[in-house]
């Protein structure tokens, strides 16, 4: 419904260049990092592994259900890498992989020590041919598999997702289509547990998708289609159609709309939390958006109106066996806004800043969506003194709602950051931040605690 997050390894280039990283800080927080990359002929690798522990802070707040009044730490591990192949000056292959583990304490019964330990393991492979200067073709095949696991109150849920993408991008003059076959295999299965029977389900999603952009002169124009078989909720179309007009050297305006659609994942539907039930998202979005760039400074307005029928969102109990909330479909939402946002240098100051109005509504009931904040706002200003780089940031957030019904207020609130860094030597730097100077107590969601003041010191070191 708002686009992809997709993570990429850096491809190592030159001779082994290695790197470490030691960051201590507040609630005897201790990480670690040490990695390795570089390249060979047509051979590239990356390898990187860190460790990391903290006391923590308690949860939940009194009052909560299942609030026990202790500090709930974590411990993760992880390691990731990256190696690829020039087979010709037309093919290579890439392979990658990243593996975690974390364990974290929380809050679920005022008299046991409650943890949680989750694992992440993903794999790609992929080939990349180029047929021409005006014609590539990418095949890359993935799997990602997570454990999310509760004790001593036992609750397990495995996910396996397997993933295949085929894209061919084709240059025609001044014009670039792309074709896109898309398959994703998604399966989950919970082990039974005090609150219900076992559960396994699986279900694919196979997708077509074809787009084309081009530029004319002053203007650029592009257009997406695709096509989503499900094999539960069966075919959804979607497109998006944007255009954009530099009508000034330093100014350049844009226009969008596009089609949306999202299938409730197993987790949603049969999890604890799930409610089988729900039925997909679908949803229209316009946008227009005014940016100007001269000189080092930007400027940029844009306003956005996206509605959404049945938009899956967490809600009160009742429906799913947990007590603390459910998934739901909200009949008809509608989140539209505006955004303004800026960055200048001022007498060698960086300042920058944002701010947004939004308007996040359920459209059956004229309410304000749950944990929603109509206004957000973040400031910035960096500059270099003495050999220092020091910066601060103000990040706030208006009221918003813990329930449906908006009667339950979580109060806005306002917090203030500092950070500083200083190449010590070459090769050699040192980074502090302390966040929340002004120890601010709010919520996110109603009874959850957040950090208080906190800071940390990183030394960071590469070859």
């Amino acid at each position: 419904m708002a686009g992809v997050v997709q993570l990429f390894t850096k491809r190592g280039q030159g001779p082994a260049r290695p790197t470490a990283s030691l960051t201590v800080g507040s609630y005897n927080t201790v990480q670690g990092q040490a990695g390795i990359s570089g390249s060979a002929d047509a051979l590239n690798y990356s390898l990187s592994t860190a460790r990391g522990r903290s006391d923590g802070f308690d949860a939940t707040k009194t009052g909560a259900i299942g609030h026990n009044p202790d500090k709930d730490g974590w411990e993760r591990s992880s390691v990731q890498g990256r190696v690829g192949y020039q087979i010709n000056n037309e093919h290579r292959v890439d392979a990658s992989l990243l593996a975690s583990n974390l364990e974290s304490g929380y809050d679920g019964s005022a008299t046991t020590d409650d943890h949680n330990h989750h694992t992440l393991r993903t794999g790609n492979a992929a080939w990349q041919g180029r047929w021409n200067a005006d014609a590539t073709t990418r095949l890359q095949v993935g799997q990602t598999r997570s454990t999310y696991e509760t004790k001593p109150s036992f609750y397990r849920t495995e996910t396996t997702l397997n993933d295949y993408t085929l894209l061919h991008e084709q240059k025609v003059g001044g014009n670039v289509f792309t074709g896109t076959l898309e398959r994703r295999e998604d399966k989950l299965f919970n082990p039974a547990t005090a609150f219900g029977a076992a559960f396994g389900g699986k279900r694919h999603q196979d997708a077509i998708g074809l787009g084309w952009r081009s530029d004319f002169g002053d203007h650029g124009l592009q257009a997406h289609v695709r096509r989503d078989d499900d094999s539960e909720f069966g075919g959804k179309s979607t497109g998006s159609l944007a255009w954009g007009w530099k009508f000034l050297p330093d100014w350049r305006v844009t226009a969008a709309a596009a089609t949306s659609f999202r299938a409730p994942t197993l987790y949603q539907r049969f999890s604890e939390y799930g409610v089988a039930s729900l039925v997909p998202e679908s949803g229209r979005n316009v946008e227009l958006g005014l940016r100007w760039a001269a000189a080092g400074s930007e400027a940029s307005l844009t306003a956005w109106r996206n509605k959404v029928t049945n938009l899956i969102a967490f809600g009160s109990p009742g429906a799913c066996v947990s007590t603390f909330g459910c998934y739901e479909n909200v009949g008809r939402a509608q989140l539209e806004g505006v955004t303004l946002a800026g960055r200048t240098a001022l007498g060698g100051v960086v300042l920058r800043g944002s701010l947004d109005w939004h308007d996040p509504r359920d459209l059956d009931t004229d309410k304000v969506l749950r944990r929603r904040a109509n206004r957000l706002a973040s400031f910035g200003a960096e500059t270099v003194l003495a050999g220092w780089t020091v910066g601060a940031e103000v990040q706030a957030a208006g009221l918003r709602y813990e329930n449906t019904a908006n009667t339950q207020v979580l109060g806005g609130y306002g917090l203030l950051n500092f950070y500083v860094s200083k190449q010590l030597m070459k090769g050699l730097s040192l980074d502090g931040r302390i966040d929340n100077l002004g120890d601010k107590s709010y919520e996110l969601a109603r009874n959850y605690a957040t950090a208080g003041r906190n800071g940390q010191v990183s030394l960071r070191w590469s070859l």
